[in-house]
């Protein structure tokens, strides 16, 4: 993830006047004026912006109430230097039409400055809900009384292994309620106010609530907000069959490992089991559905622990693939100020993994509680993607330093987990002795792709909705509960593993949520980054199976990469899409021609085992898991494992309720 994107101001107070320019009769300020402006505020936005996020990052290396005051405090100033640059920029808007594209397109998203817009009082009320959210979600933990009194956990090592690796359903069960109680629940009621006051600012810089605010990051001229959410909506269309044949084979196998916990008549995945806290990714699965257990094993966590890895190794084998293409190195500052492990000196930290700029064109550091293991490689490679697109815009002016959308930012670093994940790539880099090509071997590799890839995406999707129709108020408070498990049951085909009320709010349980990111940015590019990847295998040269091209070492593929990551914000995101892929569009087709051998595979699966009549879920999720009986606490401890159908048709009704 990359770290929030933040409006760029500052307080200035110009002298606007004409010195030698002509102006015409309707306009105020010549553009010379403007880019005056637009210089001081750049050279002043520098010295202010790295305090706040030295004093961000400081906070989260090291939660301390010291540490929280001193980053209000910058908040404050932060705010302060906002407002006016909004008030400075906006003395020309008037003047647009007259100036070049960039120099408008600068002025404009200085006229954008989110949560600063707030009169001072209820900014103070927002940045006070924000920090306790983030703080109540980072010290969340969840206790094991049989282990001994007051024995506690946080999420990371502990309960991530647990989810991870686990398959005692009830101590899955056991963590994944607890969780929730300790975090979501909690945060119910600052969740109001944080609706309430982001809606409030979203109102004052124009929009219609924060949902909308959020969406704005993908206008364009080519279509509005309306036409936005409906691309979304066939996207997840064109991939719900390929998701219903992966559900259905994955509750097959589970049956095996849960027993009567898996309904196969139709019944909705447990989400206590699906790989992670959350379901959101679930590779983790791999080893208890794998198709070919005796083909290769694409999974080189073993690899890395005997060839003594370390998360800095780990991270150099990440940078390496950049450089290999001709791309920018990570500076010095990034292996001296990032923190890749948790510490052991007893700070309490954050510890999901998040890129971070600080604004002065030289400090880029990851923040992240690494282990040595596959997963963790490939999402430093994607940390390590966030960290190039930084430095490749790093000389644009503050305003066009982000990604051309917020899906474009987060597509990068998956695109090169794409082929740094190929068997190839991990052959070539030593990680494995062999290099399997054999039928069997490809479709292992595949199914563990779409484990985490095609599997996320209903996950992301619903999630949104729900945030979405919350900030329209589209969902009362008394219904916030209810309405989010429908979506997940109507949606992904997950359902609760306990009842839950309206005294629980799930949401807020993950990261995201609970640190206000907007999350259709893991939606779209999951798809922009099948895109990217094809056009840069193209750029290679590359005429085999799309799923088998690694382009590391390719400068040709670099030269691709790098032009279209320099362009920062600077140009509007269809022309950045163009200028890579060759289409002005967000679209499934390069997604879906990827997995095509896994759909045919799975097909084959269904037939063979005769699943069609198990094909998809039931789309209320009417079978519960927890209706069976619920082991006492007592026997939690014992024995755990530590570490398109014809359903798209009736799909499609429920869709078109939900939309409504």
């Amino acid at each position: 993830m990359s770290f929030g994107k933040m409006a760029s101001s500052f307080a200035l107070l110009l002298m606007l006047v004409c010195v030698g320019c002509s102006l015409t009769s309707a306009q105020t300020y010549s553009e010379a004026e403007a880019q005056e402006f637009l210089d001081h505020y750049n050279y002043e936005a520098q010295i202010v912006i790295p305090r706040y996020v030295h004093a961000s990052w400081g906070y989260s290396t090291n939660l301390t109430d010291h540490n929280l005051a001193i980053l209000q405090a910058e908040g404050i100033k932060y705010a302060a230097f906002s407002n006016e640059a909004y008030n400075n920029a906006s003395k020309f808007m008037d003047d647009l039409e007259y100036y070049s594209d960039p120099v408008a397109r600068e002025l404009e998203f200085l006229t954008e400055i989110g949560d600063s817009i707030l009169e001072s009082d209820d900014f103070d009320r927002l940045q006070n809900v924000l920090s306790n959210m983030s703080l109540t979600y980072a010290l969340g933990q969840v206790c094991f009384p049989w282990e001994g009194e007051n024995v506690c956990h946080l999420q990371d090592p502990v309960l991530t292994n647990i989810m991870a690796t686990s398959v005692n359903y009830t101590e899955r069960l056991w963590v994944w309620q607890n969780w929730r109680d300790d975090t979501g629940r909690k945060m119910r009621g600052q969740y109001v106010d944080y609706v309430t006051y982001k809606n409030k600012a979203s109102n004052l810089n124009g929009y219609e609530d924060y949902g909308a605010y959020w969406r704005s990051n993908y206008d364009n001229d080519m279509e509005d907000d309306e036409d936005l959410e409906a691309d979304m909506w066939q996207m997840y269309m064109d991939i719900l069959p390929l998701y219903e044949k992966l559900h259905t084979y994955v509750r097959y196998r589970l049956k095996d490992v849960y027993g009567d916990k898996i309904n196969r008549n139709g019944g909705c995945l447990p989400a206590n089991i699906l790989g992670d806290m959350w379901g959101r990714f679930w590779t983790n699965m791999y080893s208890l559905v794998v198709p070919y257990p005796d083909a290769a094993n694409v999974d080189v966590t073993d690899a890395l622990l005997a060839q003594g890895y370390t998360p800095e190794r780990m991270s150099e084998l990440a940078d390496d693939f950049f450089v290999s293409m001709g791309l920018i190195p990570a500076p010095q500052e990034y292996w001296d100020e990032s923190m890749l492990e948790r510490p052991d000196d007893g700070r309490q930290v954050e510890c999901h993994a998040t890129a971070w700029d600080f604004y002065n064109q030289k400090d880029f550091r990851i923040r992240m509680c690494s282990t040595v293991n596959m997963d963790d490689m490939m999402t430093l490679h994607h940390e390590m993607g966030h960290i190039q697109y930084y430095l490749q815009y790093k000389d644009l002016p503050v305003a066009f330093r982000d990604g051309a959308n917020e899906g474009f930012h987060e597509a990068v670093g998956e695109l090169i987990a794409l082929s740094a994940a190929t068997p190839q790539h991990l052959y070539d880099v030593g990680l494995l002795d062999e290099l399997p090509d054999d039928y069997e071997s490809d479709m292992n590799f595949l199914l563990k792709q779409a484990l985490t890839m095609v599997a996320t995406l209903p996950f992301s999707i619903g999630l949104e909705k729900w945030r979405w129709e919350v900030f329209r108020e589209e969902i009362p408070y008394e219904q916030w509960t209810e309405k989010f498990w429908e979506l997940k049951h109507n949606i992904l085909g997950v359902v609760e593993p306990a009842p839950r009320t309206e005294k629980d709010l799930d949401p807020p349980a993950l990261y995201h949520v609970a640190n206000d990111f907007s999350f259709l940015r893991y939606y779209t590019r999951t798809f922009i980054q099948f895109q990217f990847y094809e056009a840069l295998c193209a750029a290679k040269g590359w005429e085999g199976e799309l799923y088998k091209c690694d382009f590391y070492n390719s400068t040709e593929a670099g030269k691709v990469l790098g032009d279209m990551l320099s362009l920062g914000k600077s140009k509007p995101w269809p022309e950045a899409m163009m200028a890579i892929a060759g289409t002005t569009k967000m679209e499934s087709r390069a997604f879906l021609k990827y997995f095509e051998p896994l759909d045919k595979w799975l097909n084959n699966q269904i037939a063979e085992n005769d699943l069609f009549g198990e094909l998809g879920w039931d789309r209320e999720c009417a079978w519960k898991p927890y209706e069976e009986a619920v082991p006492p606490t007592d026997d939690i401890g014992a024995g755990f494992v530590s570490t398109a159908s014809t359903l798209v048709t009736l799909f499609g009704v429920s869709l078109v309720a939900l939309m409504m």
